[in-house]
């Protein structure tokens, strides 16, 4: 999977701007009307919402203050963008503390109602607001048949992935879902690490997502790197790999320690991979931006060229 720079789409910008595209092409219509172009509240909500999905990781509430700004309304804004504050969350696996200080994520497969969500390791539900990145409201799950069955299992993924995330991430959250999808059971395997660092001018997010299906033993897995620096320019990096493979179908524990050696696997190739992107990256792309040295291999300094400018011009006097 190779990086790429993202921006703002063009239909965005041009909302914002007010600039016609080019080859320009004047519309009779706009031609008539006099005066800069309004936009309507539905326009700047679909700008706000655009922006949203696109904000950076770790940089929500800055887009959020900013996008505000735009609407000057904090009532539409908050009626009307909701499903992309939820849409945001759950794609991002957003992390969420409880109140006792258990972490779980934010992701669509534990979604159970607008705005509650439930943990699986404590088969907690619990609300999260999607403005404020909190979770409250903690309360028992329901534990139906669906739950008596496929808990044994689920668990054996979980004690081992959250073991491996404990040693190979410093900040790493990992949420393990037990489904029915068409009468057949599926775990879900949703991880995530990040590194905030705004102070430093970059904020970085790692995801991976995985479903195994313990009847045939079918494992598919995306990893996903988002990254963004913004020290003196505007760098976002995106980069994904899609996996599978087929486990031996065997006992819960045997093919939870076999996935877990798969992740482990898949996950340091896509990361030596990404490192090797980069060091071609500096070594090849930039370094071509740079203007060479002159033939005696040294930097020009242009303070001294100036002294010699002037130091002529007084000889000639």
């Amino acid at each position: 999977s190779e990086p790429c720079l993202l921006g703002w789409s063009f239909e965005v910008f041009e909302l914002l701007v007010s600039r016609p595209k080019w080859p320009y092409k004047p519309n009779p219509t706009m031609a008539a009307a006099s005066g800069p172009r309004v936009l309507s509240d539905q326009d700047k909500v679909r700008v706000a919402c655009e922006m949203l999905r696109q904000a950076p990781p770790g940089e929500f509430h800055e887009v959020f203050s900013d996008v505000r700004e735009i609407v000057h309304n904090d009532q539409v804004l908050q009626d009307k963008a909701v499903s992309a504050f939820i849409a945001y969350d759950e794609d991002m696996f957003t992390p969420a503390t409880l109140p006792d200080g258990h972490k779980t994520l934010v992701t669509k497969y534990g979604r159970v109602g607008l705005g509650m969500y439930v943990d699986p390791s404590t088969n907690t539900l619990f609300k999260f607001d999607h403005v404020k990145k909190e979770a409250s409201d903690v309360k028992p799950n329901e534990r139906n048949a669906l739950y008596e069955l496929t808990e044994p299992a689920r668990r054996h993924y979980e004690l081992l992935l959250a073991e491996y995330v404990a040693k190979q991430y410093p900040a790493g959250t990992v949420a393990v879902y037990a489904k029915n999808v068409q009468s057949e059971d599926e775990i879900i395997v949703c991880l995530e690490d990040h590194k905030f660092a705004p102070t430093n001018f970059y904020n970085g997010l790692w995801r991976s997502e995985w479903h195994i299906s313990p009847a045939t033993g079918a494992v598919s897995g995306s990893l996903r790197l988002s990254f963004h620096y913004f020290e003196d320019g505007n760098l976002h990096l995106q980069s994904r790999k899609e996996v599978a493979t087929t486990l031996t179908v065997a006992a819960p524990d045997v093919m939870a320690r076999a996935l877990t050696l798969f992740v482990r696997k898949s996950e340091k190739a896509f990361q030596q991979a990404q490192l090797d992107q980069c060091a071609r990256l500096s070594e090849e792309s930039i370094r071509a931006l740079r203007r060479t040295l002159p033939a005696n291999r040294c930097k020009l300094d242009w303070s001294q060229l100036v002294l010699y400018e002037v130091g002529k011009k007084l000889a000639t006097r």
